[in-house]
Formats: C-alpha cells, structure tokens, sequence
C-alpha cells in the first residue's frame, strides 16, 4: 500500500469510528464494519 492510500485508509477509520453512532440510529448498520467503512468513504468524498 502506498503513503496515499495508507492516509486516505487510516482517514476513514477515524471518520468511520465518528460516524458510527449517527449510521447505527439512522441506517440501521449495527456490526457491519464493511458497510461502515463504505459509508465512511462515501462521507469522505461528498465532504
């Protein structure tokens, strides 16, 4: 992995571990920490 992609991964842990609470009320995503991390990646890219 690249110094990139290792920044860009390691971002979206921390925004993932952020928005966990806000997904699992409003999304229903409890314990799927692949969906979790697609929705942090999507939350990266609109903001």
């Amino acid at each position: 992995m690249d110094i990139h992609a290792a920044i860009i991964d390691q971002r979206m842990s921390t925004v993932a571990n952020e928005i966990r609470d806000q997904a699992r009320a409003e999304l229903n995503i409890v314990g799927d920490e692949i969906k979790l991390k697609s929705l942090a990646f999507v939350f990266l890219a609109v903001n």
